[in-house]
């Protein structure tokens, strides 16, 4: 009995995939704050958005044939990254947690521990990979449609909290933290792809 590397690797990032969705699908339940109407609404367009997407992605796996263990194993690289980044940041925050995307509230807090040493925002960084991850699997216009649509939204509310806090009672400070950090890439990660 041989071992087919293909349809392992694609029964892997099956698996991160539906694990990371899974956790995704989770924590944004419970989580994340959800006290005034901008973070409400925020909370719904993201759980039918990404909600949706993450059933429609998984079910394509699930139902693909394999492709090449090459391309899988980038997937399962990005998969991996997005797993690790996410539950550290859930570590960051468990005990405070942060307002659900779209918020319109001040902020109340500044995190600076945990994978926010190195990323201004490490859950839209696990979700961006994730996302980048299932377009690298699939390679299908939908998932293209998909990474193109949930990436645009997080960086724009990403774009949007950084107003926020560049405007609140943390503006020197973040103005310092932003020098220091990388929005979606970690910043250690930023400088070795400019040198």
């Amino acid at each position: 009995m041989s071992i087919d590397i293909n349809q392992t690797a694609h029964l892997l990032v099956t698996a991160l995939a539906i694990f990371f969705f899974i956790s995704m699908s989770y924590v944004s339940v419970t989580l994340f704050r959800v006290e005034d109407r901008g973070a409400k609404r925020g909370k719904q367009l993201i759980s039918v958005l990404a909600g949706g997407s993450a059933l429609y992605v998984s079910w394509q796996l699930i139902s693909s044939a394999p492709g090449s263990w090459l391309i899988s194993l980038a997937s399962a690289v990005l998969f991996a990254y997005a797993i690790w980044i996410f539950f550290a940041a859930k570590a960051a925050t468990i005990a405070k947690p942060l307002d659900f995307a779209m918020s319109v509230k001040a902020p109340t807090q500044f995190v600076t521990h945990g994978p926010y040493r190195y990323i201004r925002h490490p859950f839209y960084s696990a979700y961006c990979a994730a996302w980048i991850a299932s377009l690298i699997q699939l390679q299908s216009w939908y998932a293209a449609a998909i990474c193109a649509v949930l990436i645009s939204i997080y960086i724009r509310t990403a774009l949007r909290e950084e107003s926020a806090f560049k405007k609140s009672t943390f503006a020197k400070e973040y103005e310092i933290y932003v020098e220091r950090t990388g929005m979606l890439i970690p910043l250690p990660i930023l400088r070795s792809l400019r040198k």
